[in-house]
């Protein structure tokens, strides 16, 4: 089990009206796609893919944490660069361009490509016995 295991995809307007813990985002969200961040940076890394991309993401926000503007755009350049990196199926979903009024569909959004995109990394590496290349077995320009 992983991080990736833990993120949230599936937040409603229900959550939002009633205050739910997945109607709001705090710093135990950004911990979490933190921590997602920077696993799936090391799955980069350990695939072989252009490491020039990668950014590390703070994991340790608390309860009375502030983020700067820079602190929550380098989230979203993290996000964007982790969404370009390698393949990128056409069923990824649009990441906000900023967290200033995030929306539960923008935060579910984040989570489902960090998902995505850890899977998509689990599945170059699992071809790595086979042939010993990242390459091997996927079809980049075929897969939606």
């Amino acid at each position: 089990m992983s991080i990736i295991d833990n993120l949230i995809t599936d937040r409603t307007a229900f959550d939002v009206l009633n205050r739910t813990d997945k109607g709001h985002y705090d710093y135990a969200d950004l911990n979490r796609i933190g921590e997602a961040i920077n696993y799936i940076n090391q799955q980069i890394i350990a695939c072989g893919a252009d490491t020039r991309a990668t950014h590390t993401a703070v994991e340790n926000w608390t309860r009375s944490s502030l983020p700067t503007d820079a602190q929550r755009q380098n989230i979203i350049d993290a996000l964007d660069d982790i969404r370009l990196a390698v393949y990128r199926p056409a069923s990824l979903p649009a990441l906000p361009g900023t967290f200033k009024r995030l929306t539960y569909s923008g935060a579910n959004n984040i989570e489902a490509l960090l998902q995505i995109k850890s899977r998509i990394f689990d599945d170059i590496a699992a071809s790595f016995p086979y042939s010993g290349y990242p390459e091997s077995g996927f079809l980049w320009n075929q897969i939606t």
